[in-house]
């Protein structure tokens, strides 16, 4: 399985839920709400513990996505994000920083992992956005330069639903040029004579099982 679950989206195993009582059910319930800057009221709790068995349980309050998937009930907080790609960029839904800075191939290289990329700084016209996800995105996947739905990314890697929405996504101008932890696009590669390097690095865990 895949997913932030150690992250700032607040996670629990159904599984685990279901093996307590009424009442420490809605009490763990009310918990995860609190921890997670929700409202909480007796109905919403109610109305969670009864959509904790229902296939594809989704309810919305406050900017907060709640929802059961993949074994877990998730609450993801604050899924409408927009900003620049700054140096140490905080995105609210996963308690995590974008870093960004300038260096040269020979300074370090591209980033080892799937939470760093590495853009051709001199083919950067354009200042590189962070935002969520939205449905129809598309990207040029680097390597055979098709192109792919990111919802079909998602779909391979099995990223329940309810973090889809806040997933971060890279842009530069209208084109989608990195989904955070999981696709980099065909947009400004790093070649032999590039000079400078736009590297920006994730310092989260997008895809590190918790439990």
């Amino acid at each position: 399985q895949h997913g932030p679950w150690a992250q700032a989206p607040v996670a629990l195993p159904v599984a685990r839920l279901g093996q307590l009582d009424n009442a420490l059910q809605r009490h763990a319930v009310r918990v995860l709400l609190e921890e997670a800057g929700v409202p909480i009221s007796s109905r919403l709790i109610r109305r969670i513990c009864g959509g904790l068995h229902a296939h594809g349980f989704h309810h919305r309050v406050a900017g907060v996505v709640i929802g059961v998937d993949r074994g877990y009930l998730f609450v993801v907080r604050n899924a409408n994000y927009h900003g620049t790609c700054v140096d140490g960029w905080l995105l609210p839904p996963w308690g995590a920083r974008l870093t960004s800075d300038l260096r040269a191939p020979s300074d370090g290289g591209i980033p080892p992992t799937a939470s760093g990329v590495a853009f051709d700084a001199n083919a950067l016209h354009l200042p590189l956005l962070v935002r969520p996800w939205a449905k129809g995105d598309v990207i040029r996947s680097f390597g055979d330069g098709g192109r792919r739905r990111v919802g079909d990314l998602f779909t391979d890697l099995k990223i329940p639903r309810p973090l889809r929405e806040a997933w971060p996504v890279v842009t530069h101008g209208d084109e989608l040029v990195w989904v955070v932890g999981i696709r980099r696009s065909t947009f400004a590669p790093v070649l032999q004579d590039t000079e400078t390097m736009k590297v920006i690095e994730f310092d989260g865990a997008l895809l590190e099982p918790a439990y």
